[in-house]
């Protein structure tokens, strides 16, 4: 997954699938309109799927995009999205009529009206790039000698297009992460965090032990999303920016010692 629009280790996971002849599909939903060595991102091997849900980066309304230049994979993907149906089977020729399902599929066929919809935001897309981008630097700037917060990491080698700001709030903070989004929320601003571990669904309850994800233990204690959208204008930033640093100005003083 390309986590907040910034490329995943890209390289490394291709290595991996090579080694053991795998097919791999990338979750681009964060990333539309982001850049990795100079090529867009979902354009590596072996498919990607971007998301047109509201909040994204473009819009549709709803629905995704699935892309891939393997015409064999293109070719199934059509047919699932389509009901798995063959309209032109056998016996098309004489009885035009005759469609067949040959297996079980899905009706994920995009409207006209979704089409248009994201065609108008694609002619958008280095502006809304650029203004996210600005945000994001901001941000970086404002909360760079903060304690205890950790910025989301610059990726190597790629332009992201960042879709979420996503800080971990440490103890040198001087509050845990529910504090913070409380403290935030009292604030009006509009904290998130993205996302709940898959292993804390109870669908996926028992399949692995949060012993066993450590790391992701760890990371999902401090992780707190900004705001970030298109529609900010700087004033809303510098509200936000306003807010970490008056919460931090007063965490950091009730942590000094008394005389």
């Amino acid at each position: 997954m390309h986590y907040g629009g910034a490329p995943a280790d890209i390289e490394g996971l291709l290595t991996v699938a090579d080694a053991h002849e795998l097919t791999v599909i990338w979750d681009a939903c964060h990333a539309f309109g982001g850049h990795w060595r100079g090529e867009a991102i979902g354009a590596q091997r072996d498919m990607a799927m971007f998301s047109f849900h509201p909040v994204k980066n473009i819009t549709t309304g709803e629905g995704g995009m699935l892309v891939t230049d393997d015409d064999a994979l293109a070719a199934r993907a059509r047919r699932l999205r389509s009901f798995d149906m063959e309209y032109a089977p056998p016996g098309h020729e004489t009885r035009p009529w005759l469609q067949v399902a040959e297996g079980v599929g899905f009706n994920y066929n995009m409207t006209e009206l979704q089409a248009a919809l994201g065609l108008a935001q694609l002619e958008r897309l280095d502006a809304f790039r650029e203004r996210r981008a600005a945000i994001v630097a901001r941000y970086d700037a404002a909360f760079a000698d903060i304690a205890g917060i950790r910025t989301p990491p610059q990726p190597a080698d790629a332009a992201p297009m960042w879709h979420l700001y996503a800080i971990e709030v440490t103890d040198a903070f001087g509050c845990d992460r529910a504090a913070f989004v409380r403290a935030m929320h009292a604030e009006q601003i509009g904290v998130q965090v993205h996302y709940v571990p898959l292993h804390e669904h109870p669908v996926f309850a028992g399949v692995r032990g949060a012993d066993a994800l450590a790391g992701t233990e760890a990371v999902y204690a401090g992780l707190v999303s900004l705001p970030l959208h298109t529609t900010m204008t700087d004033a809303d930033v510098a509200s936000v920016i306003a807010a970490v640093e008056r919460l931090a100005a007063y965490t950091q003083e009730a942590s000094l010692p008394r005389p």
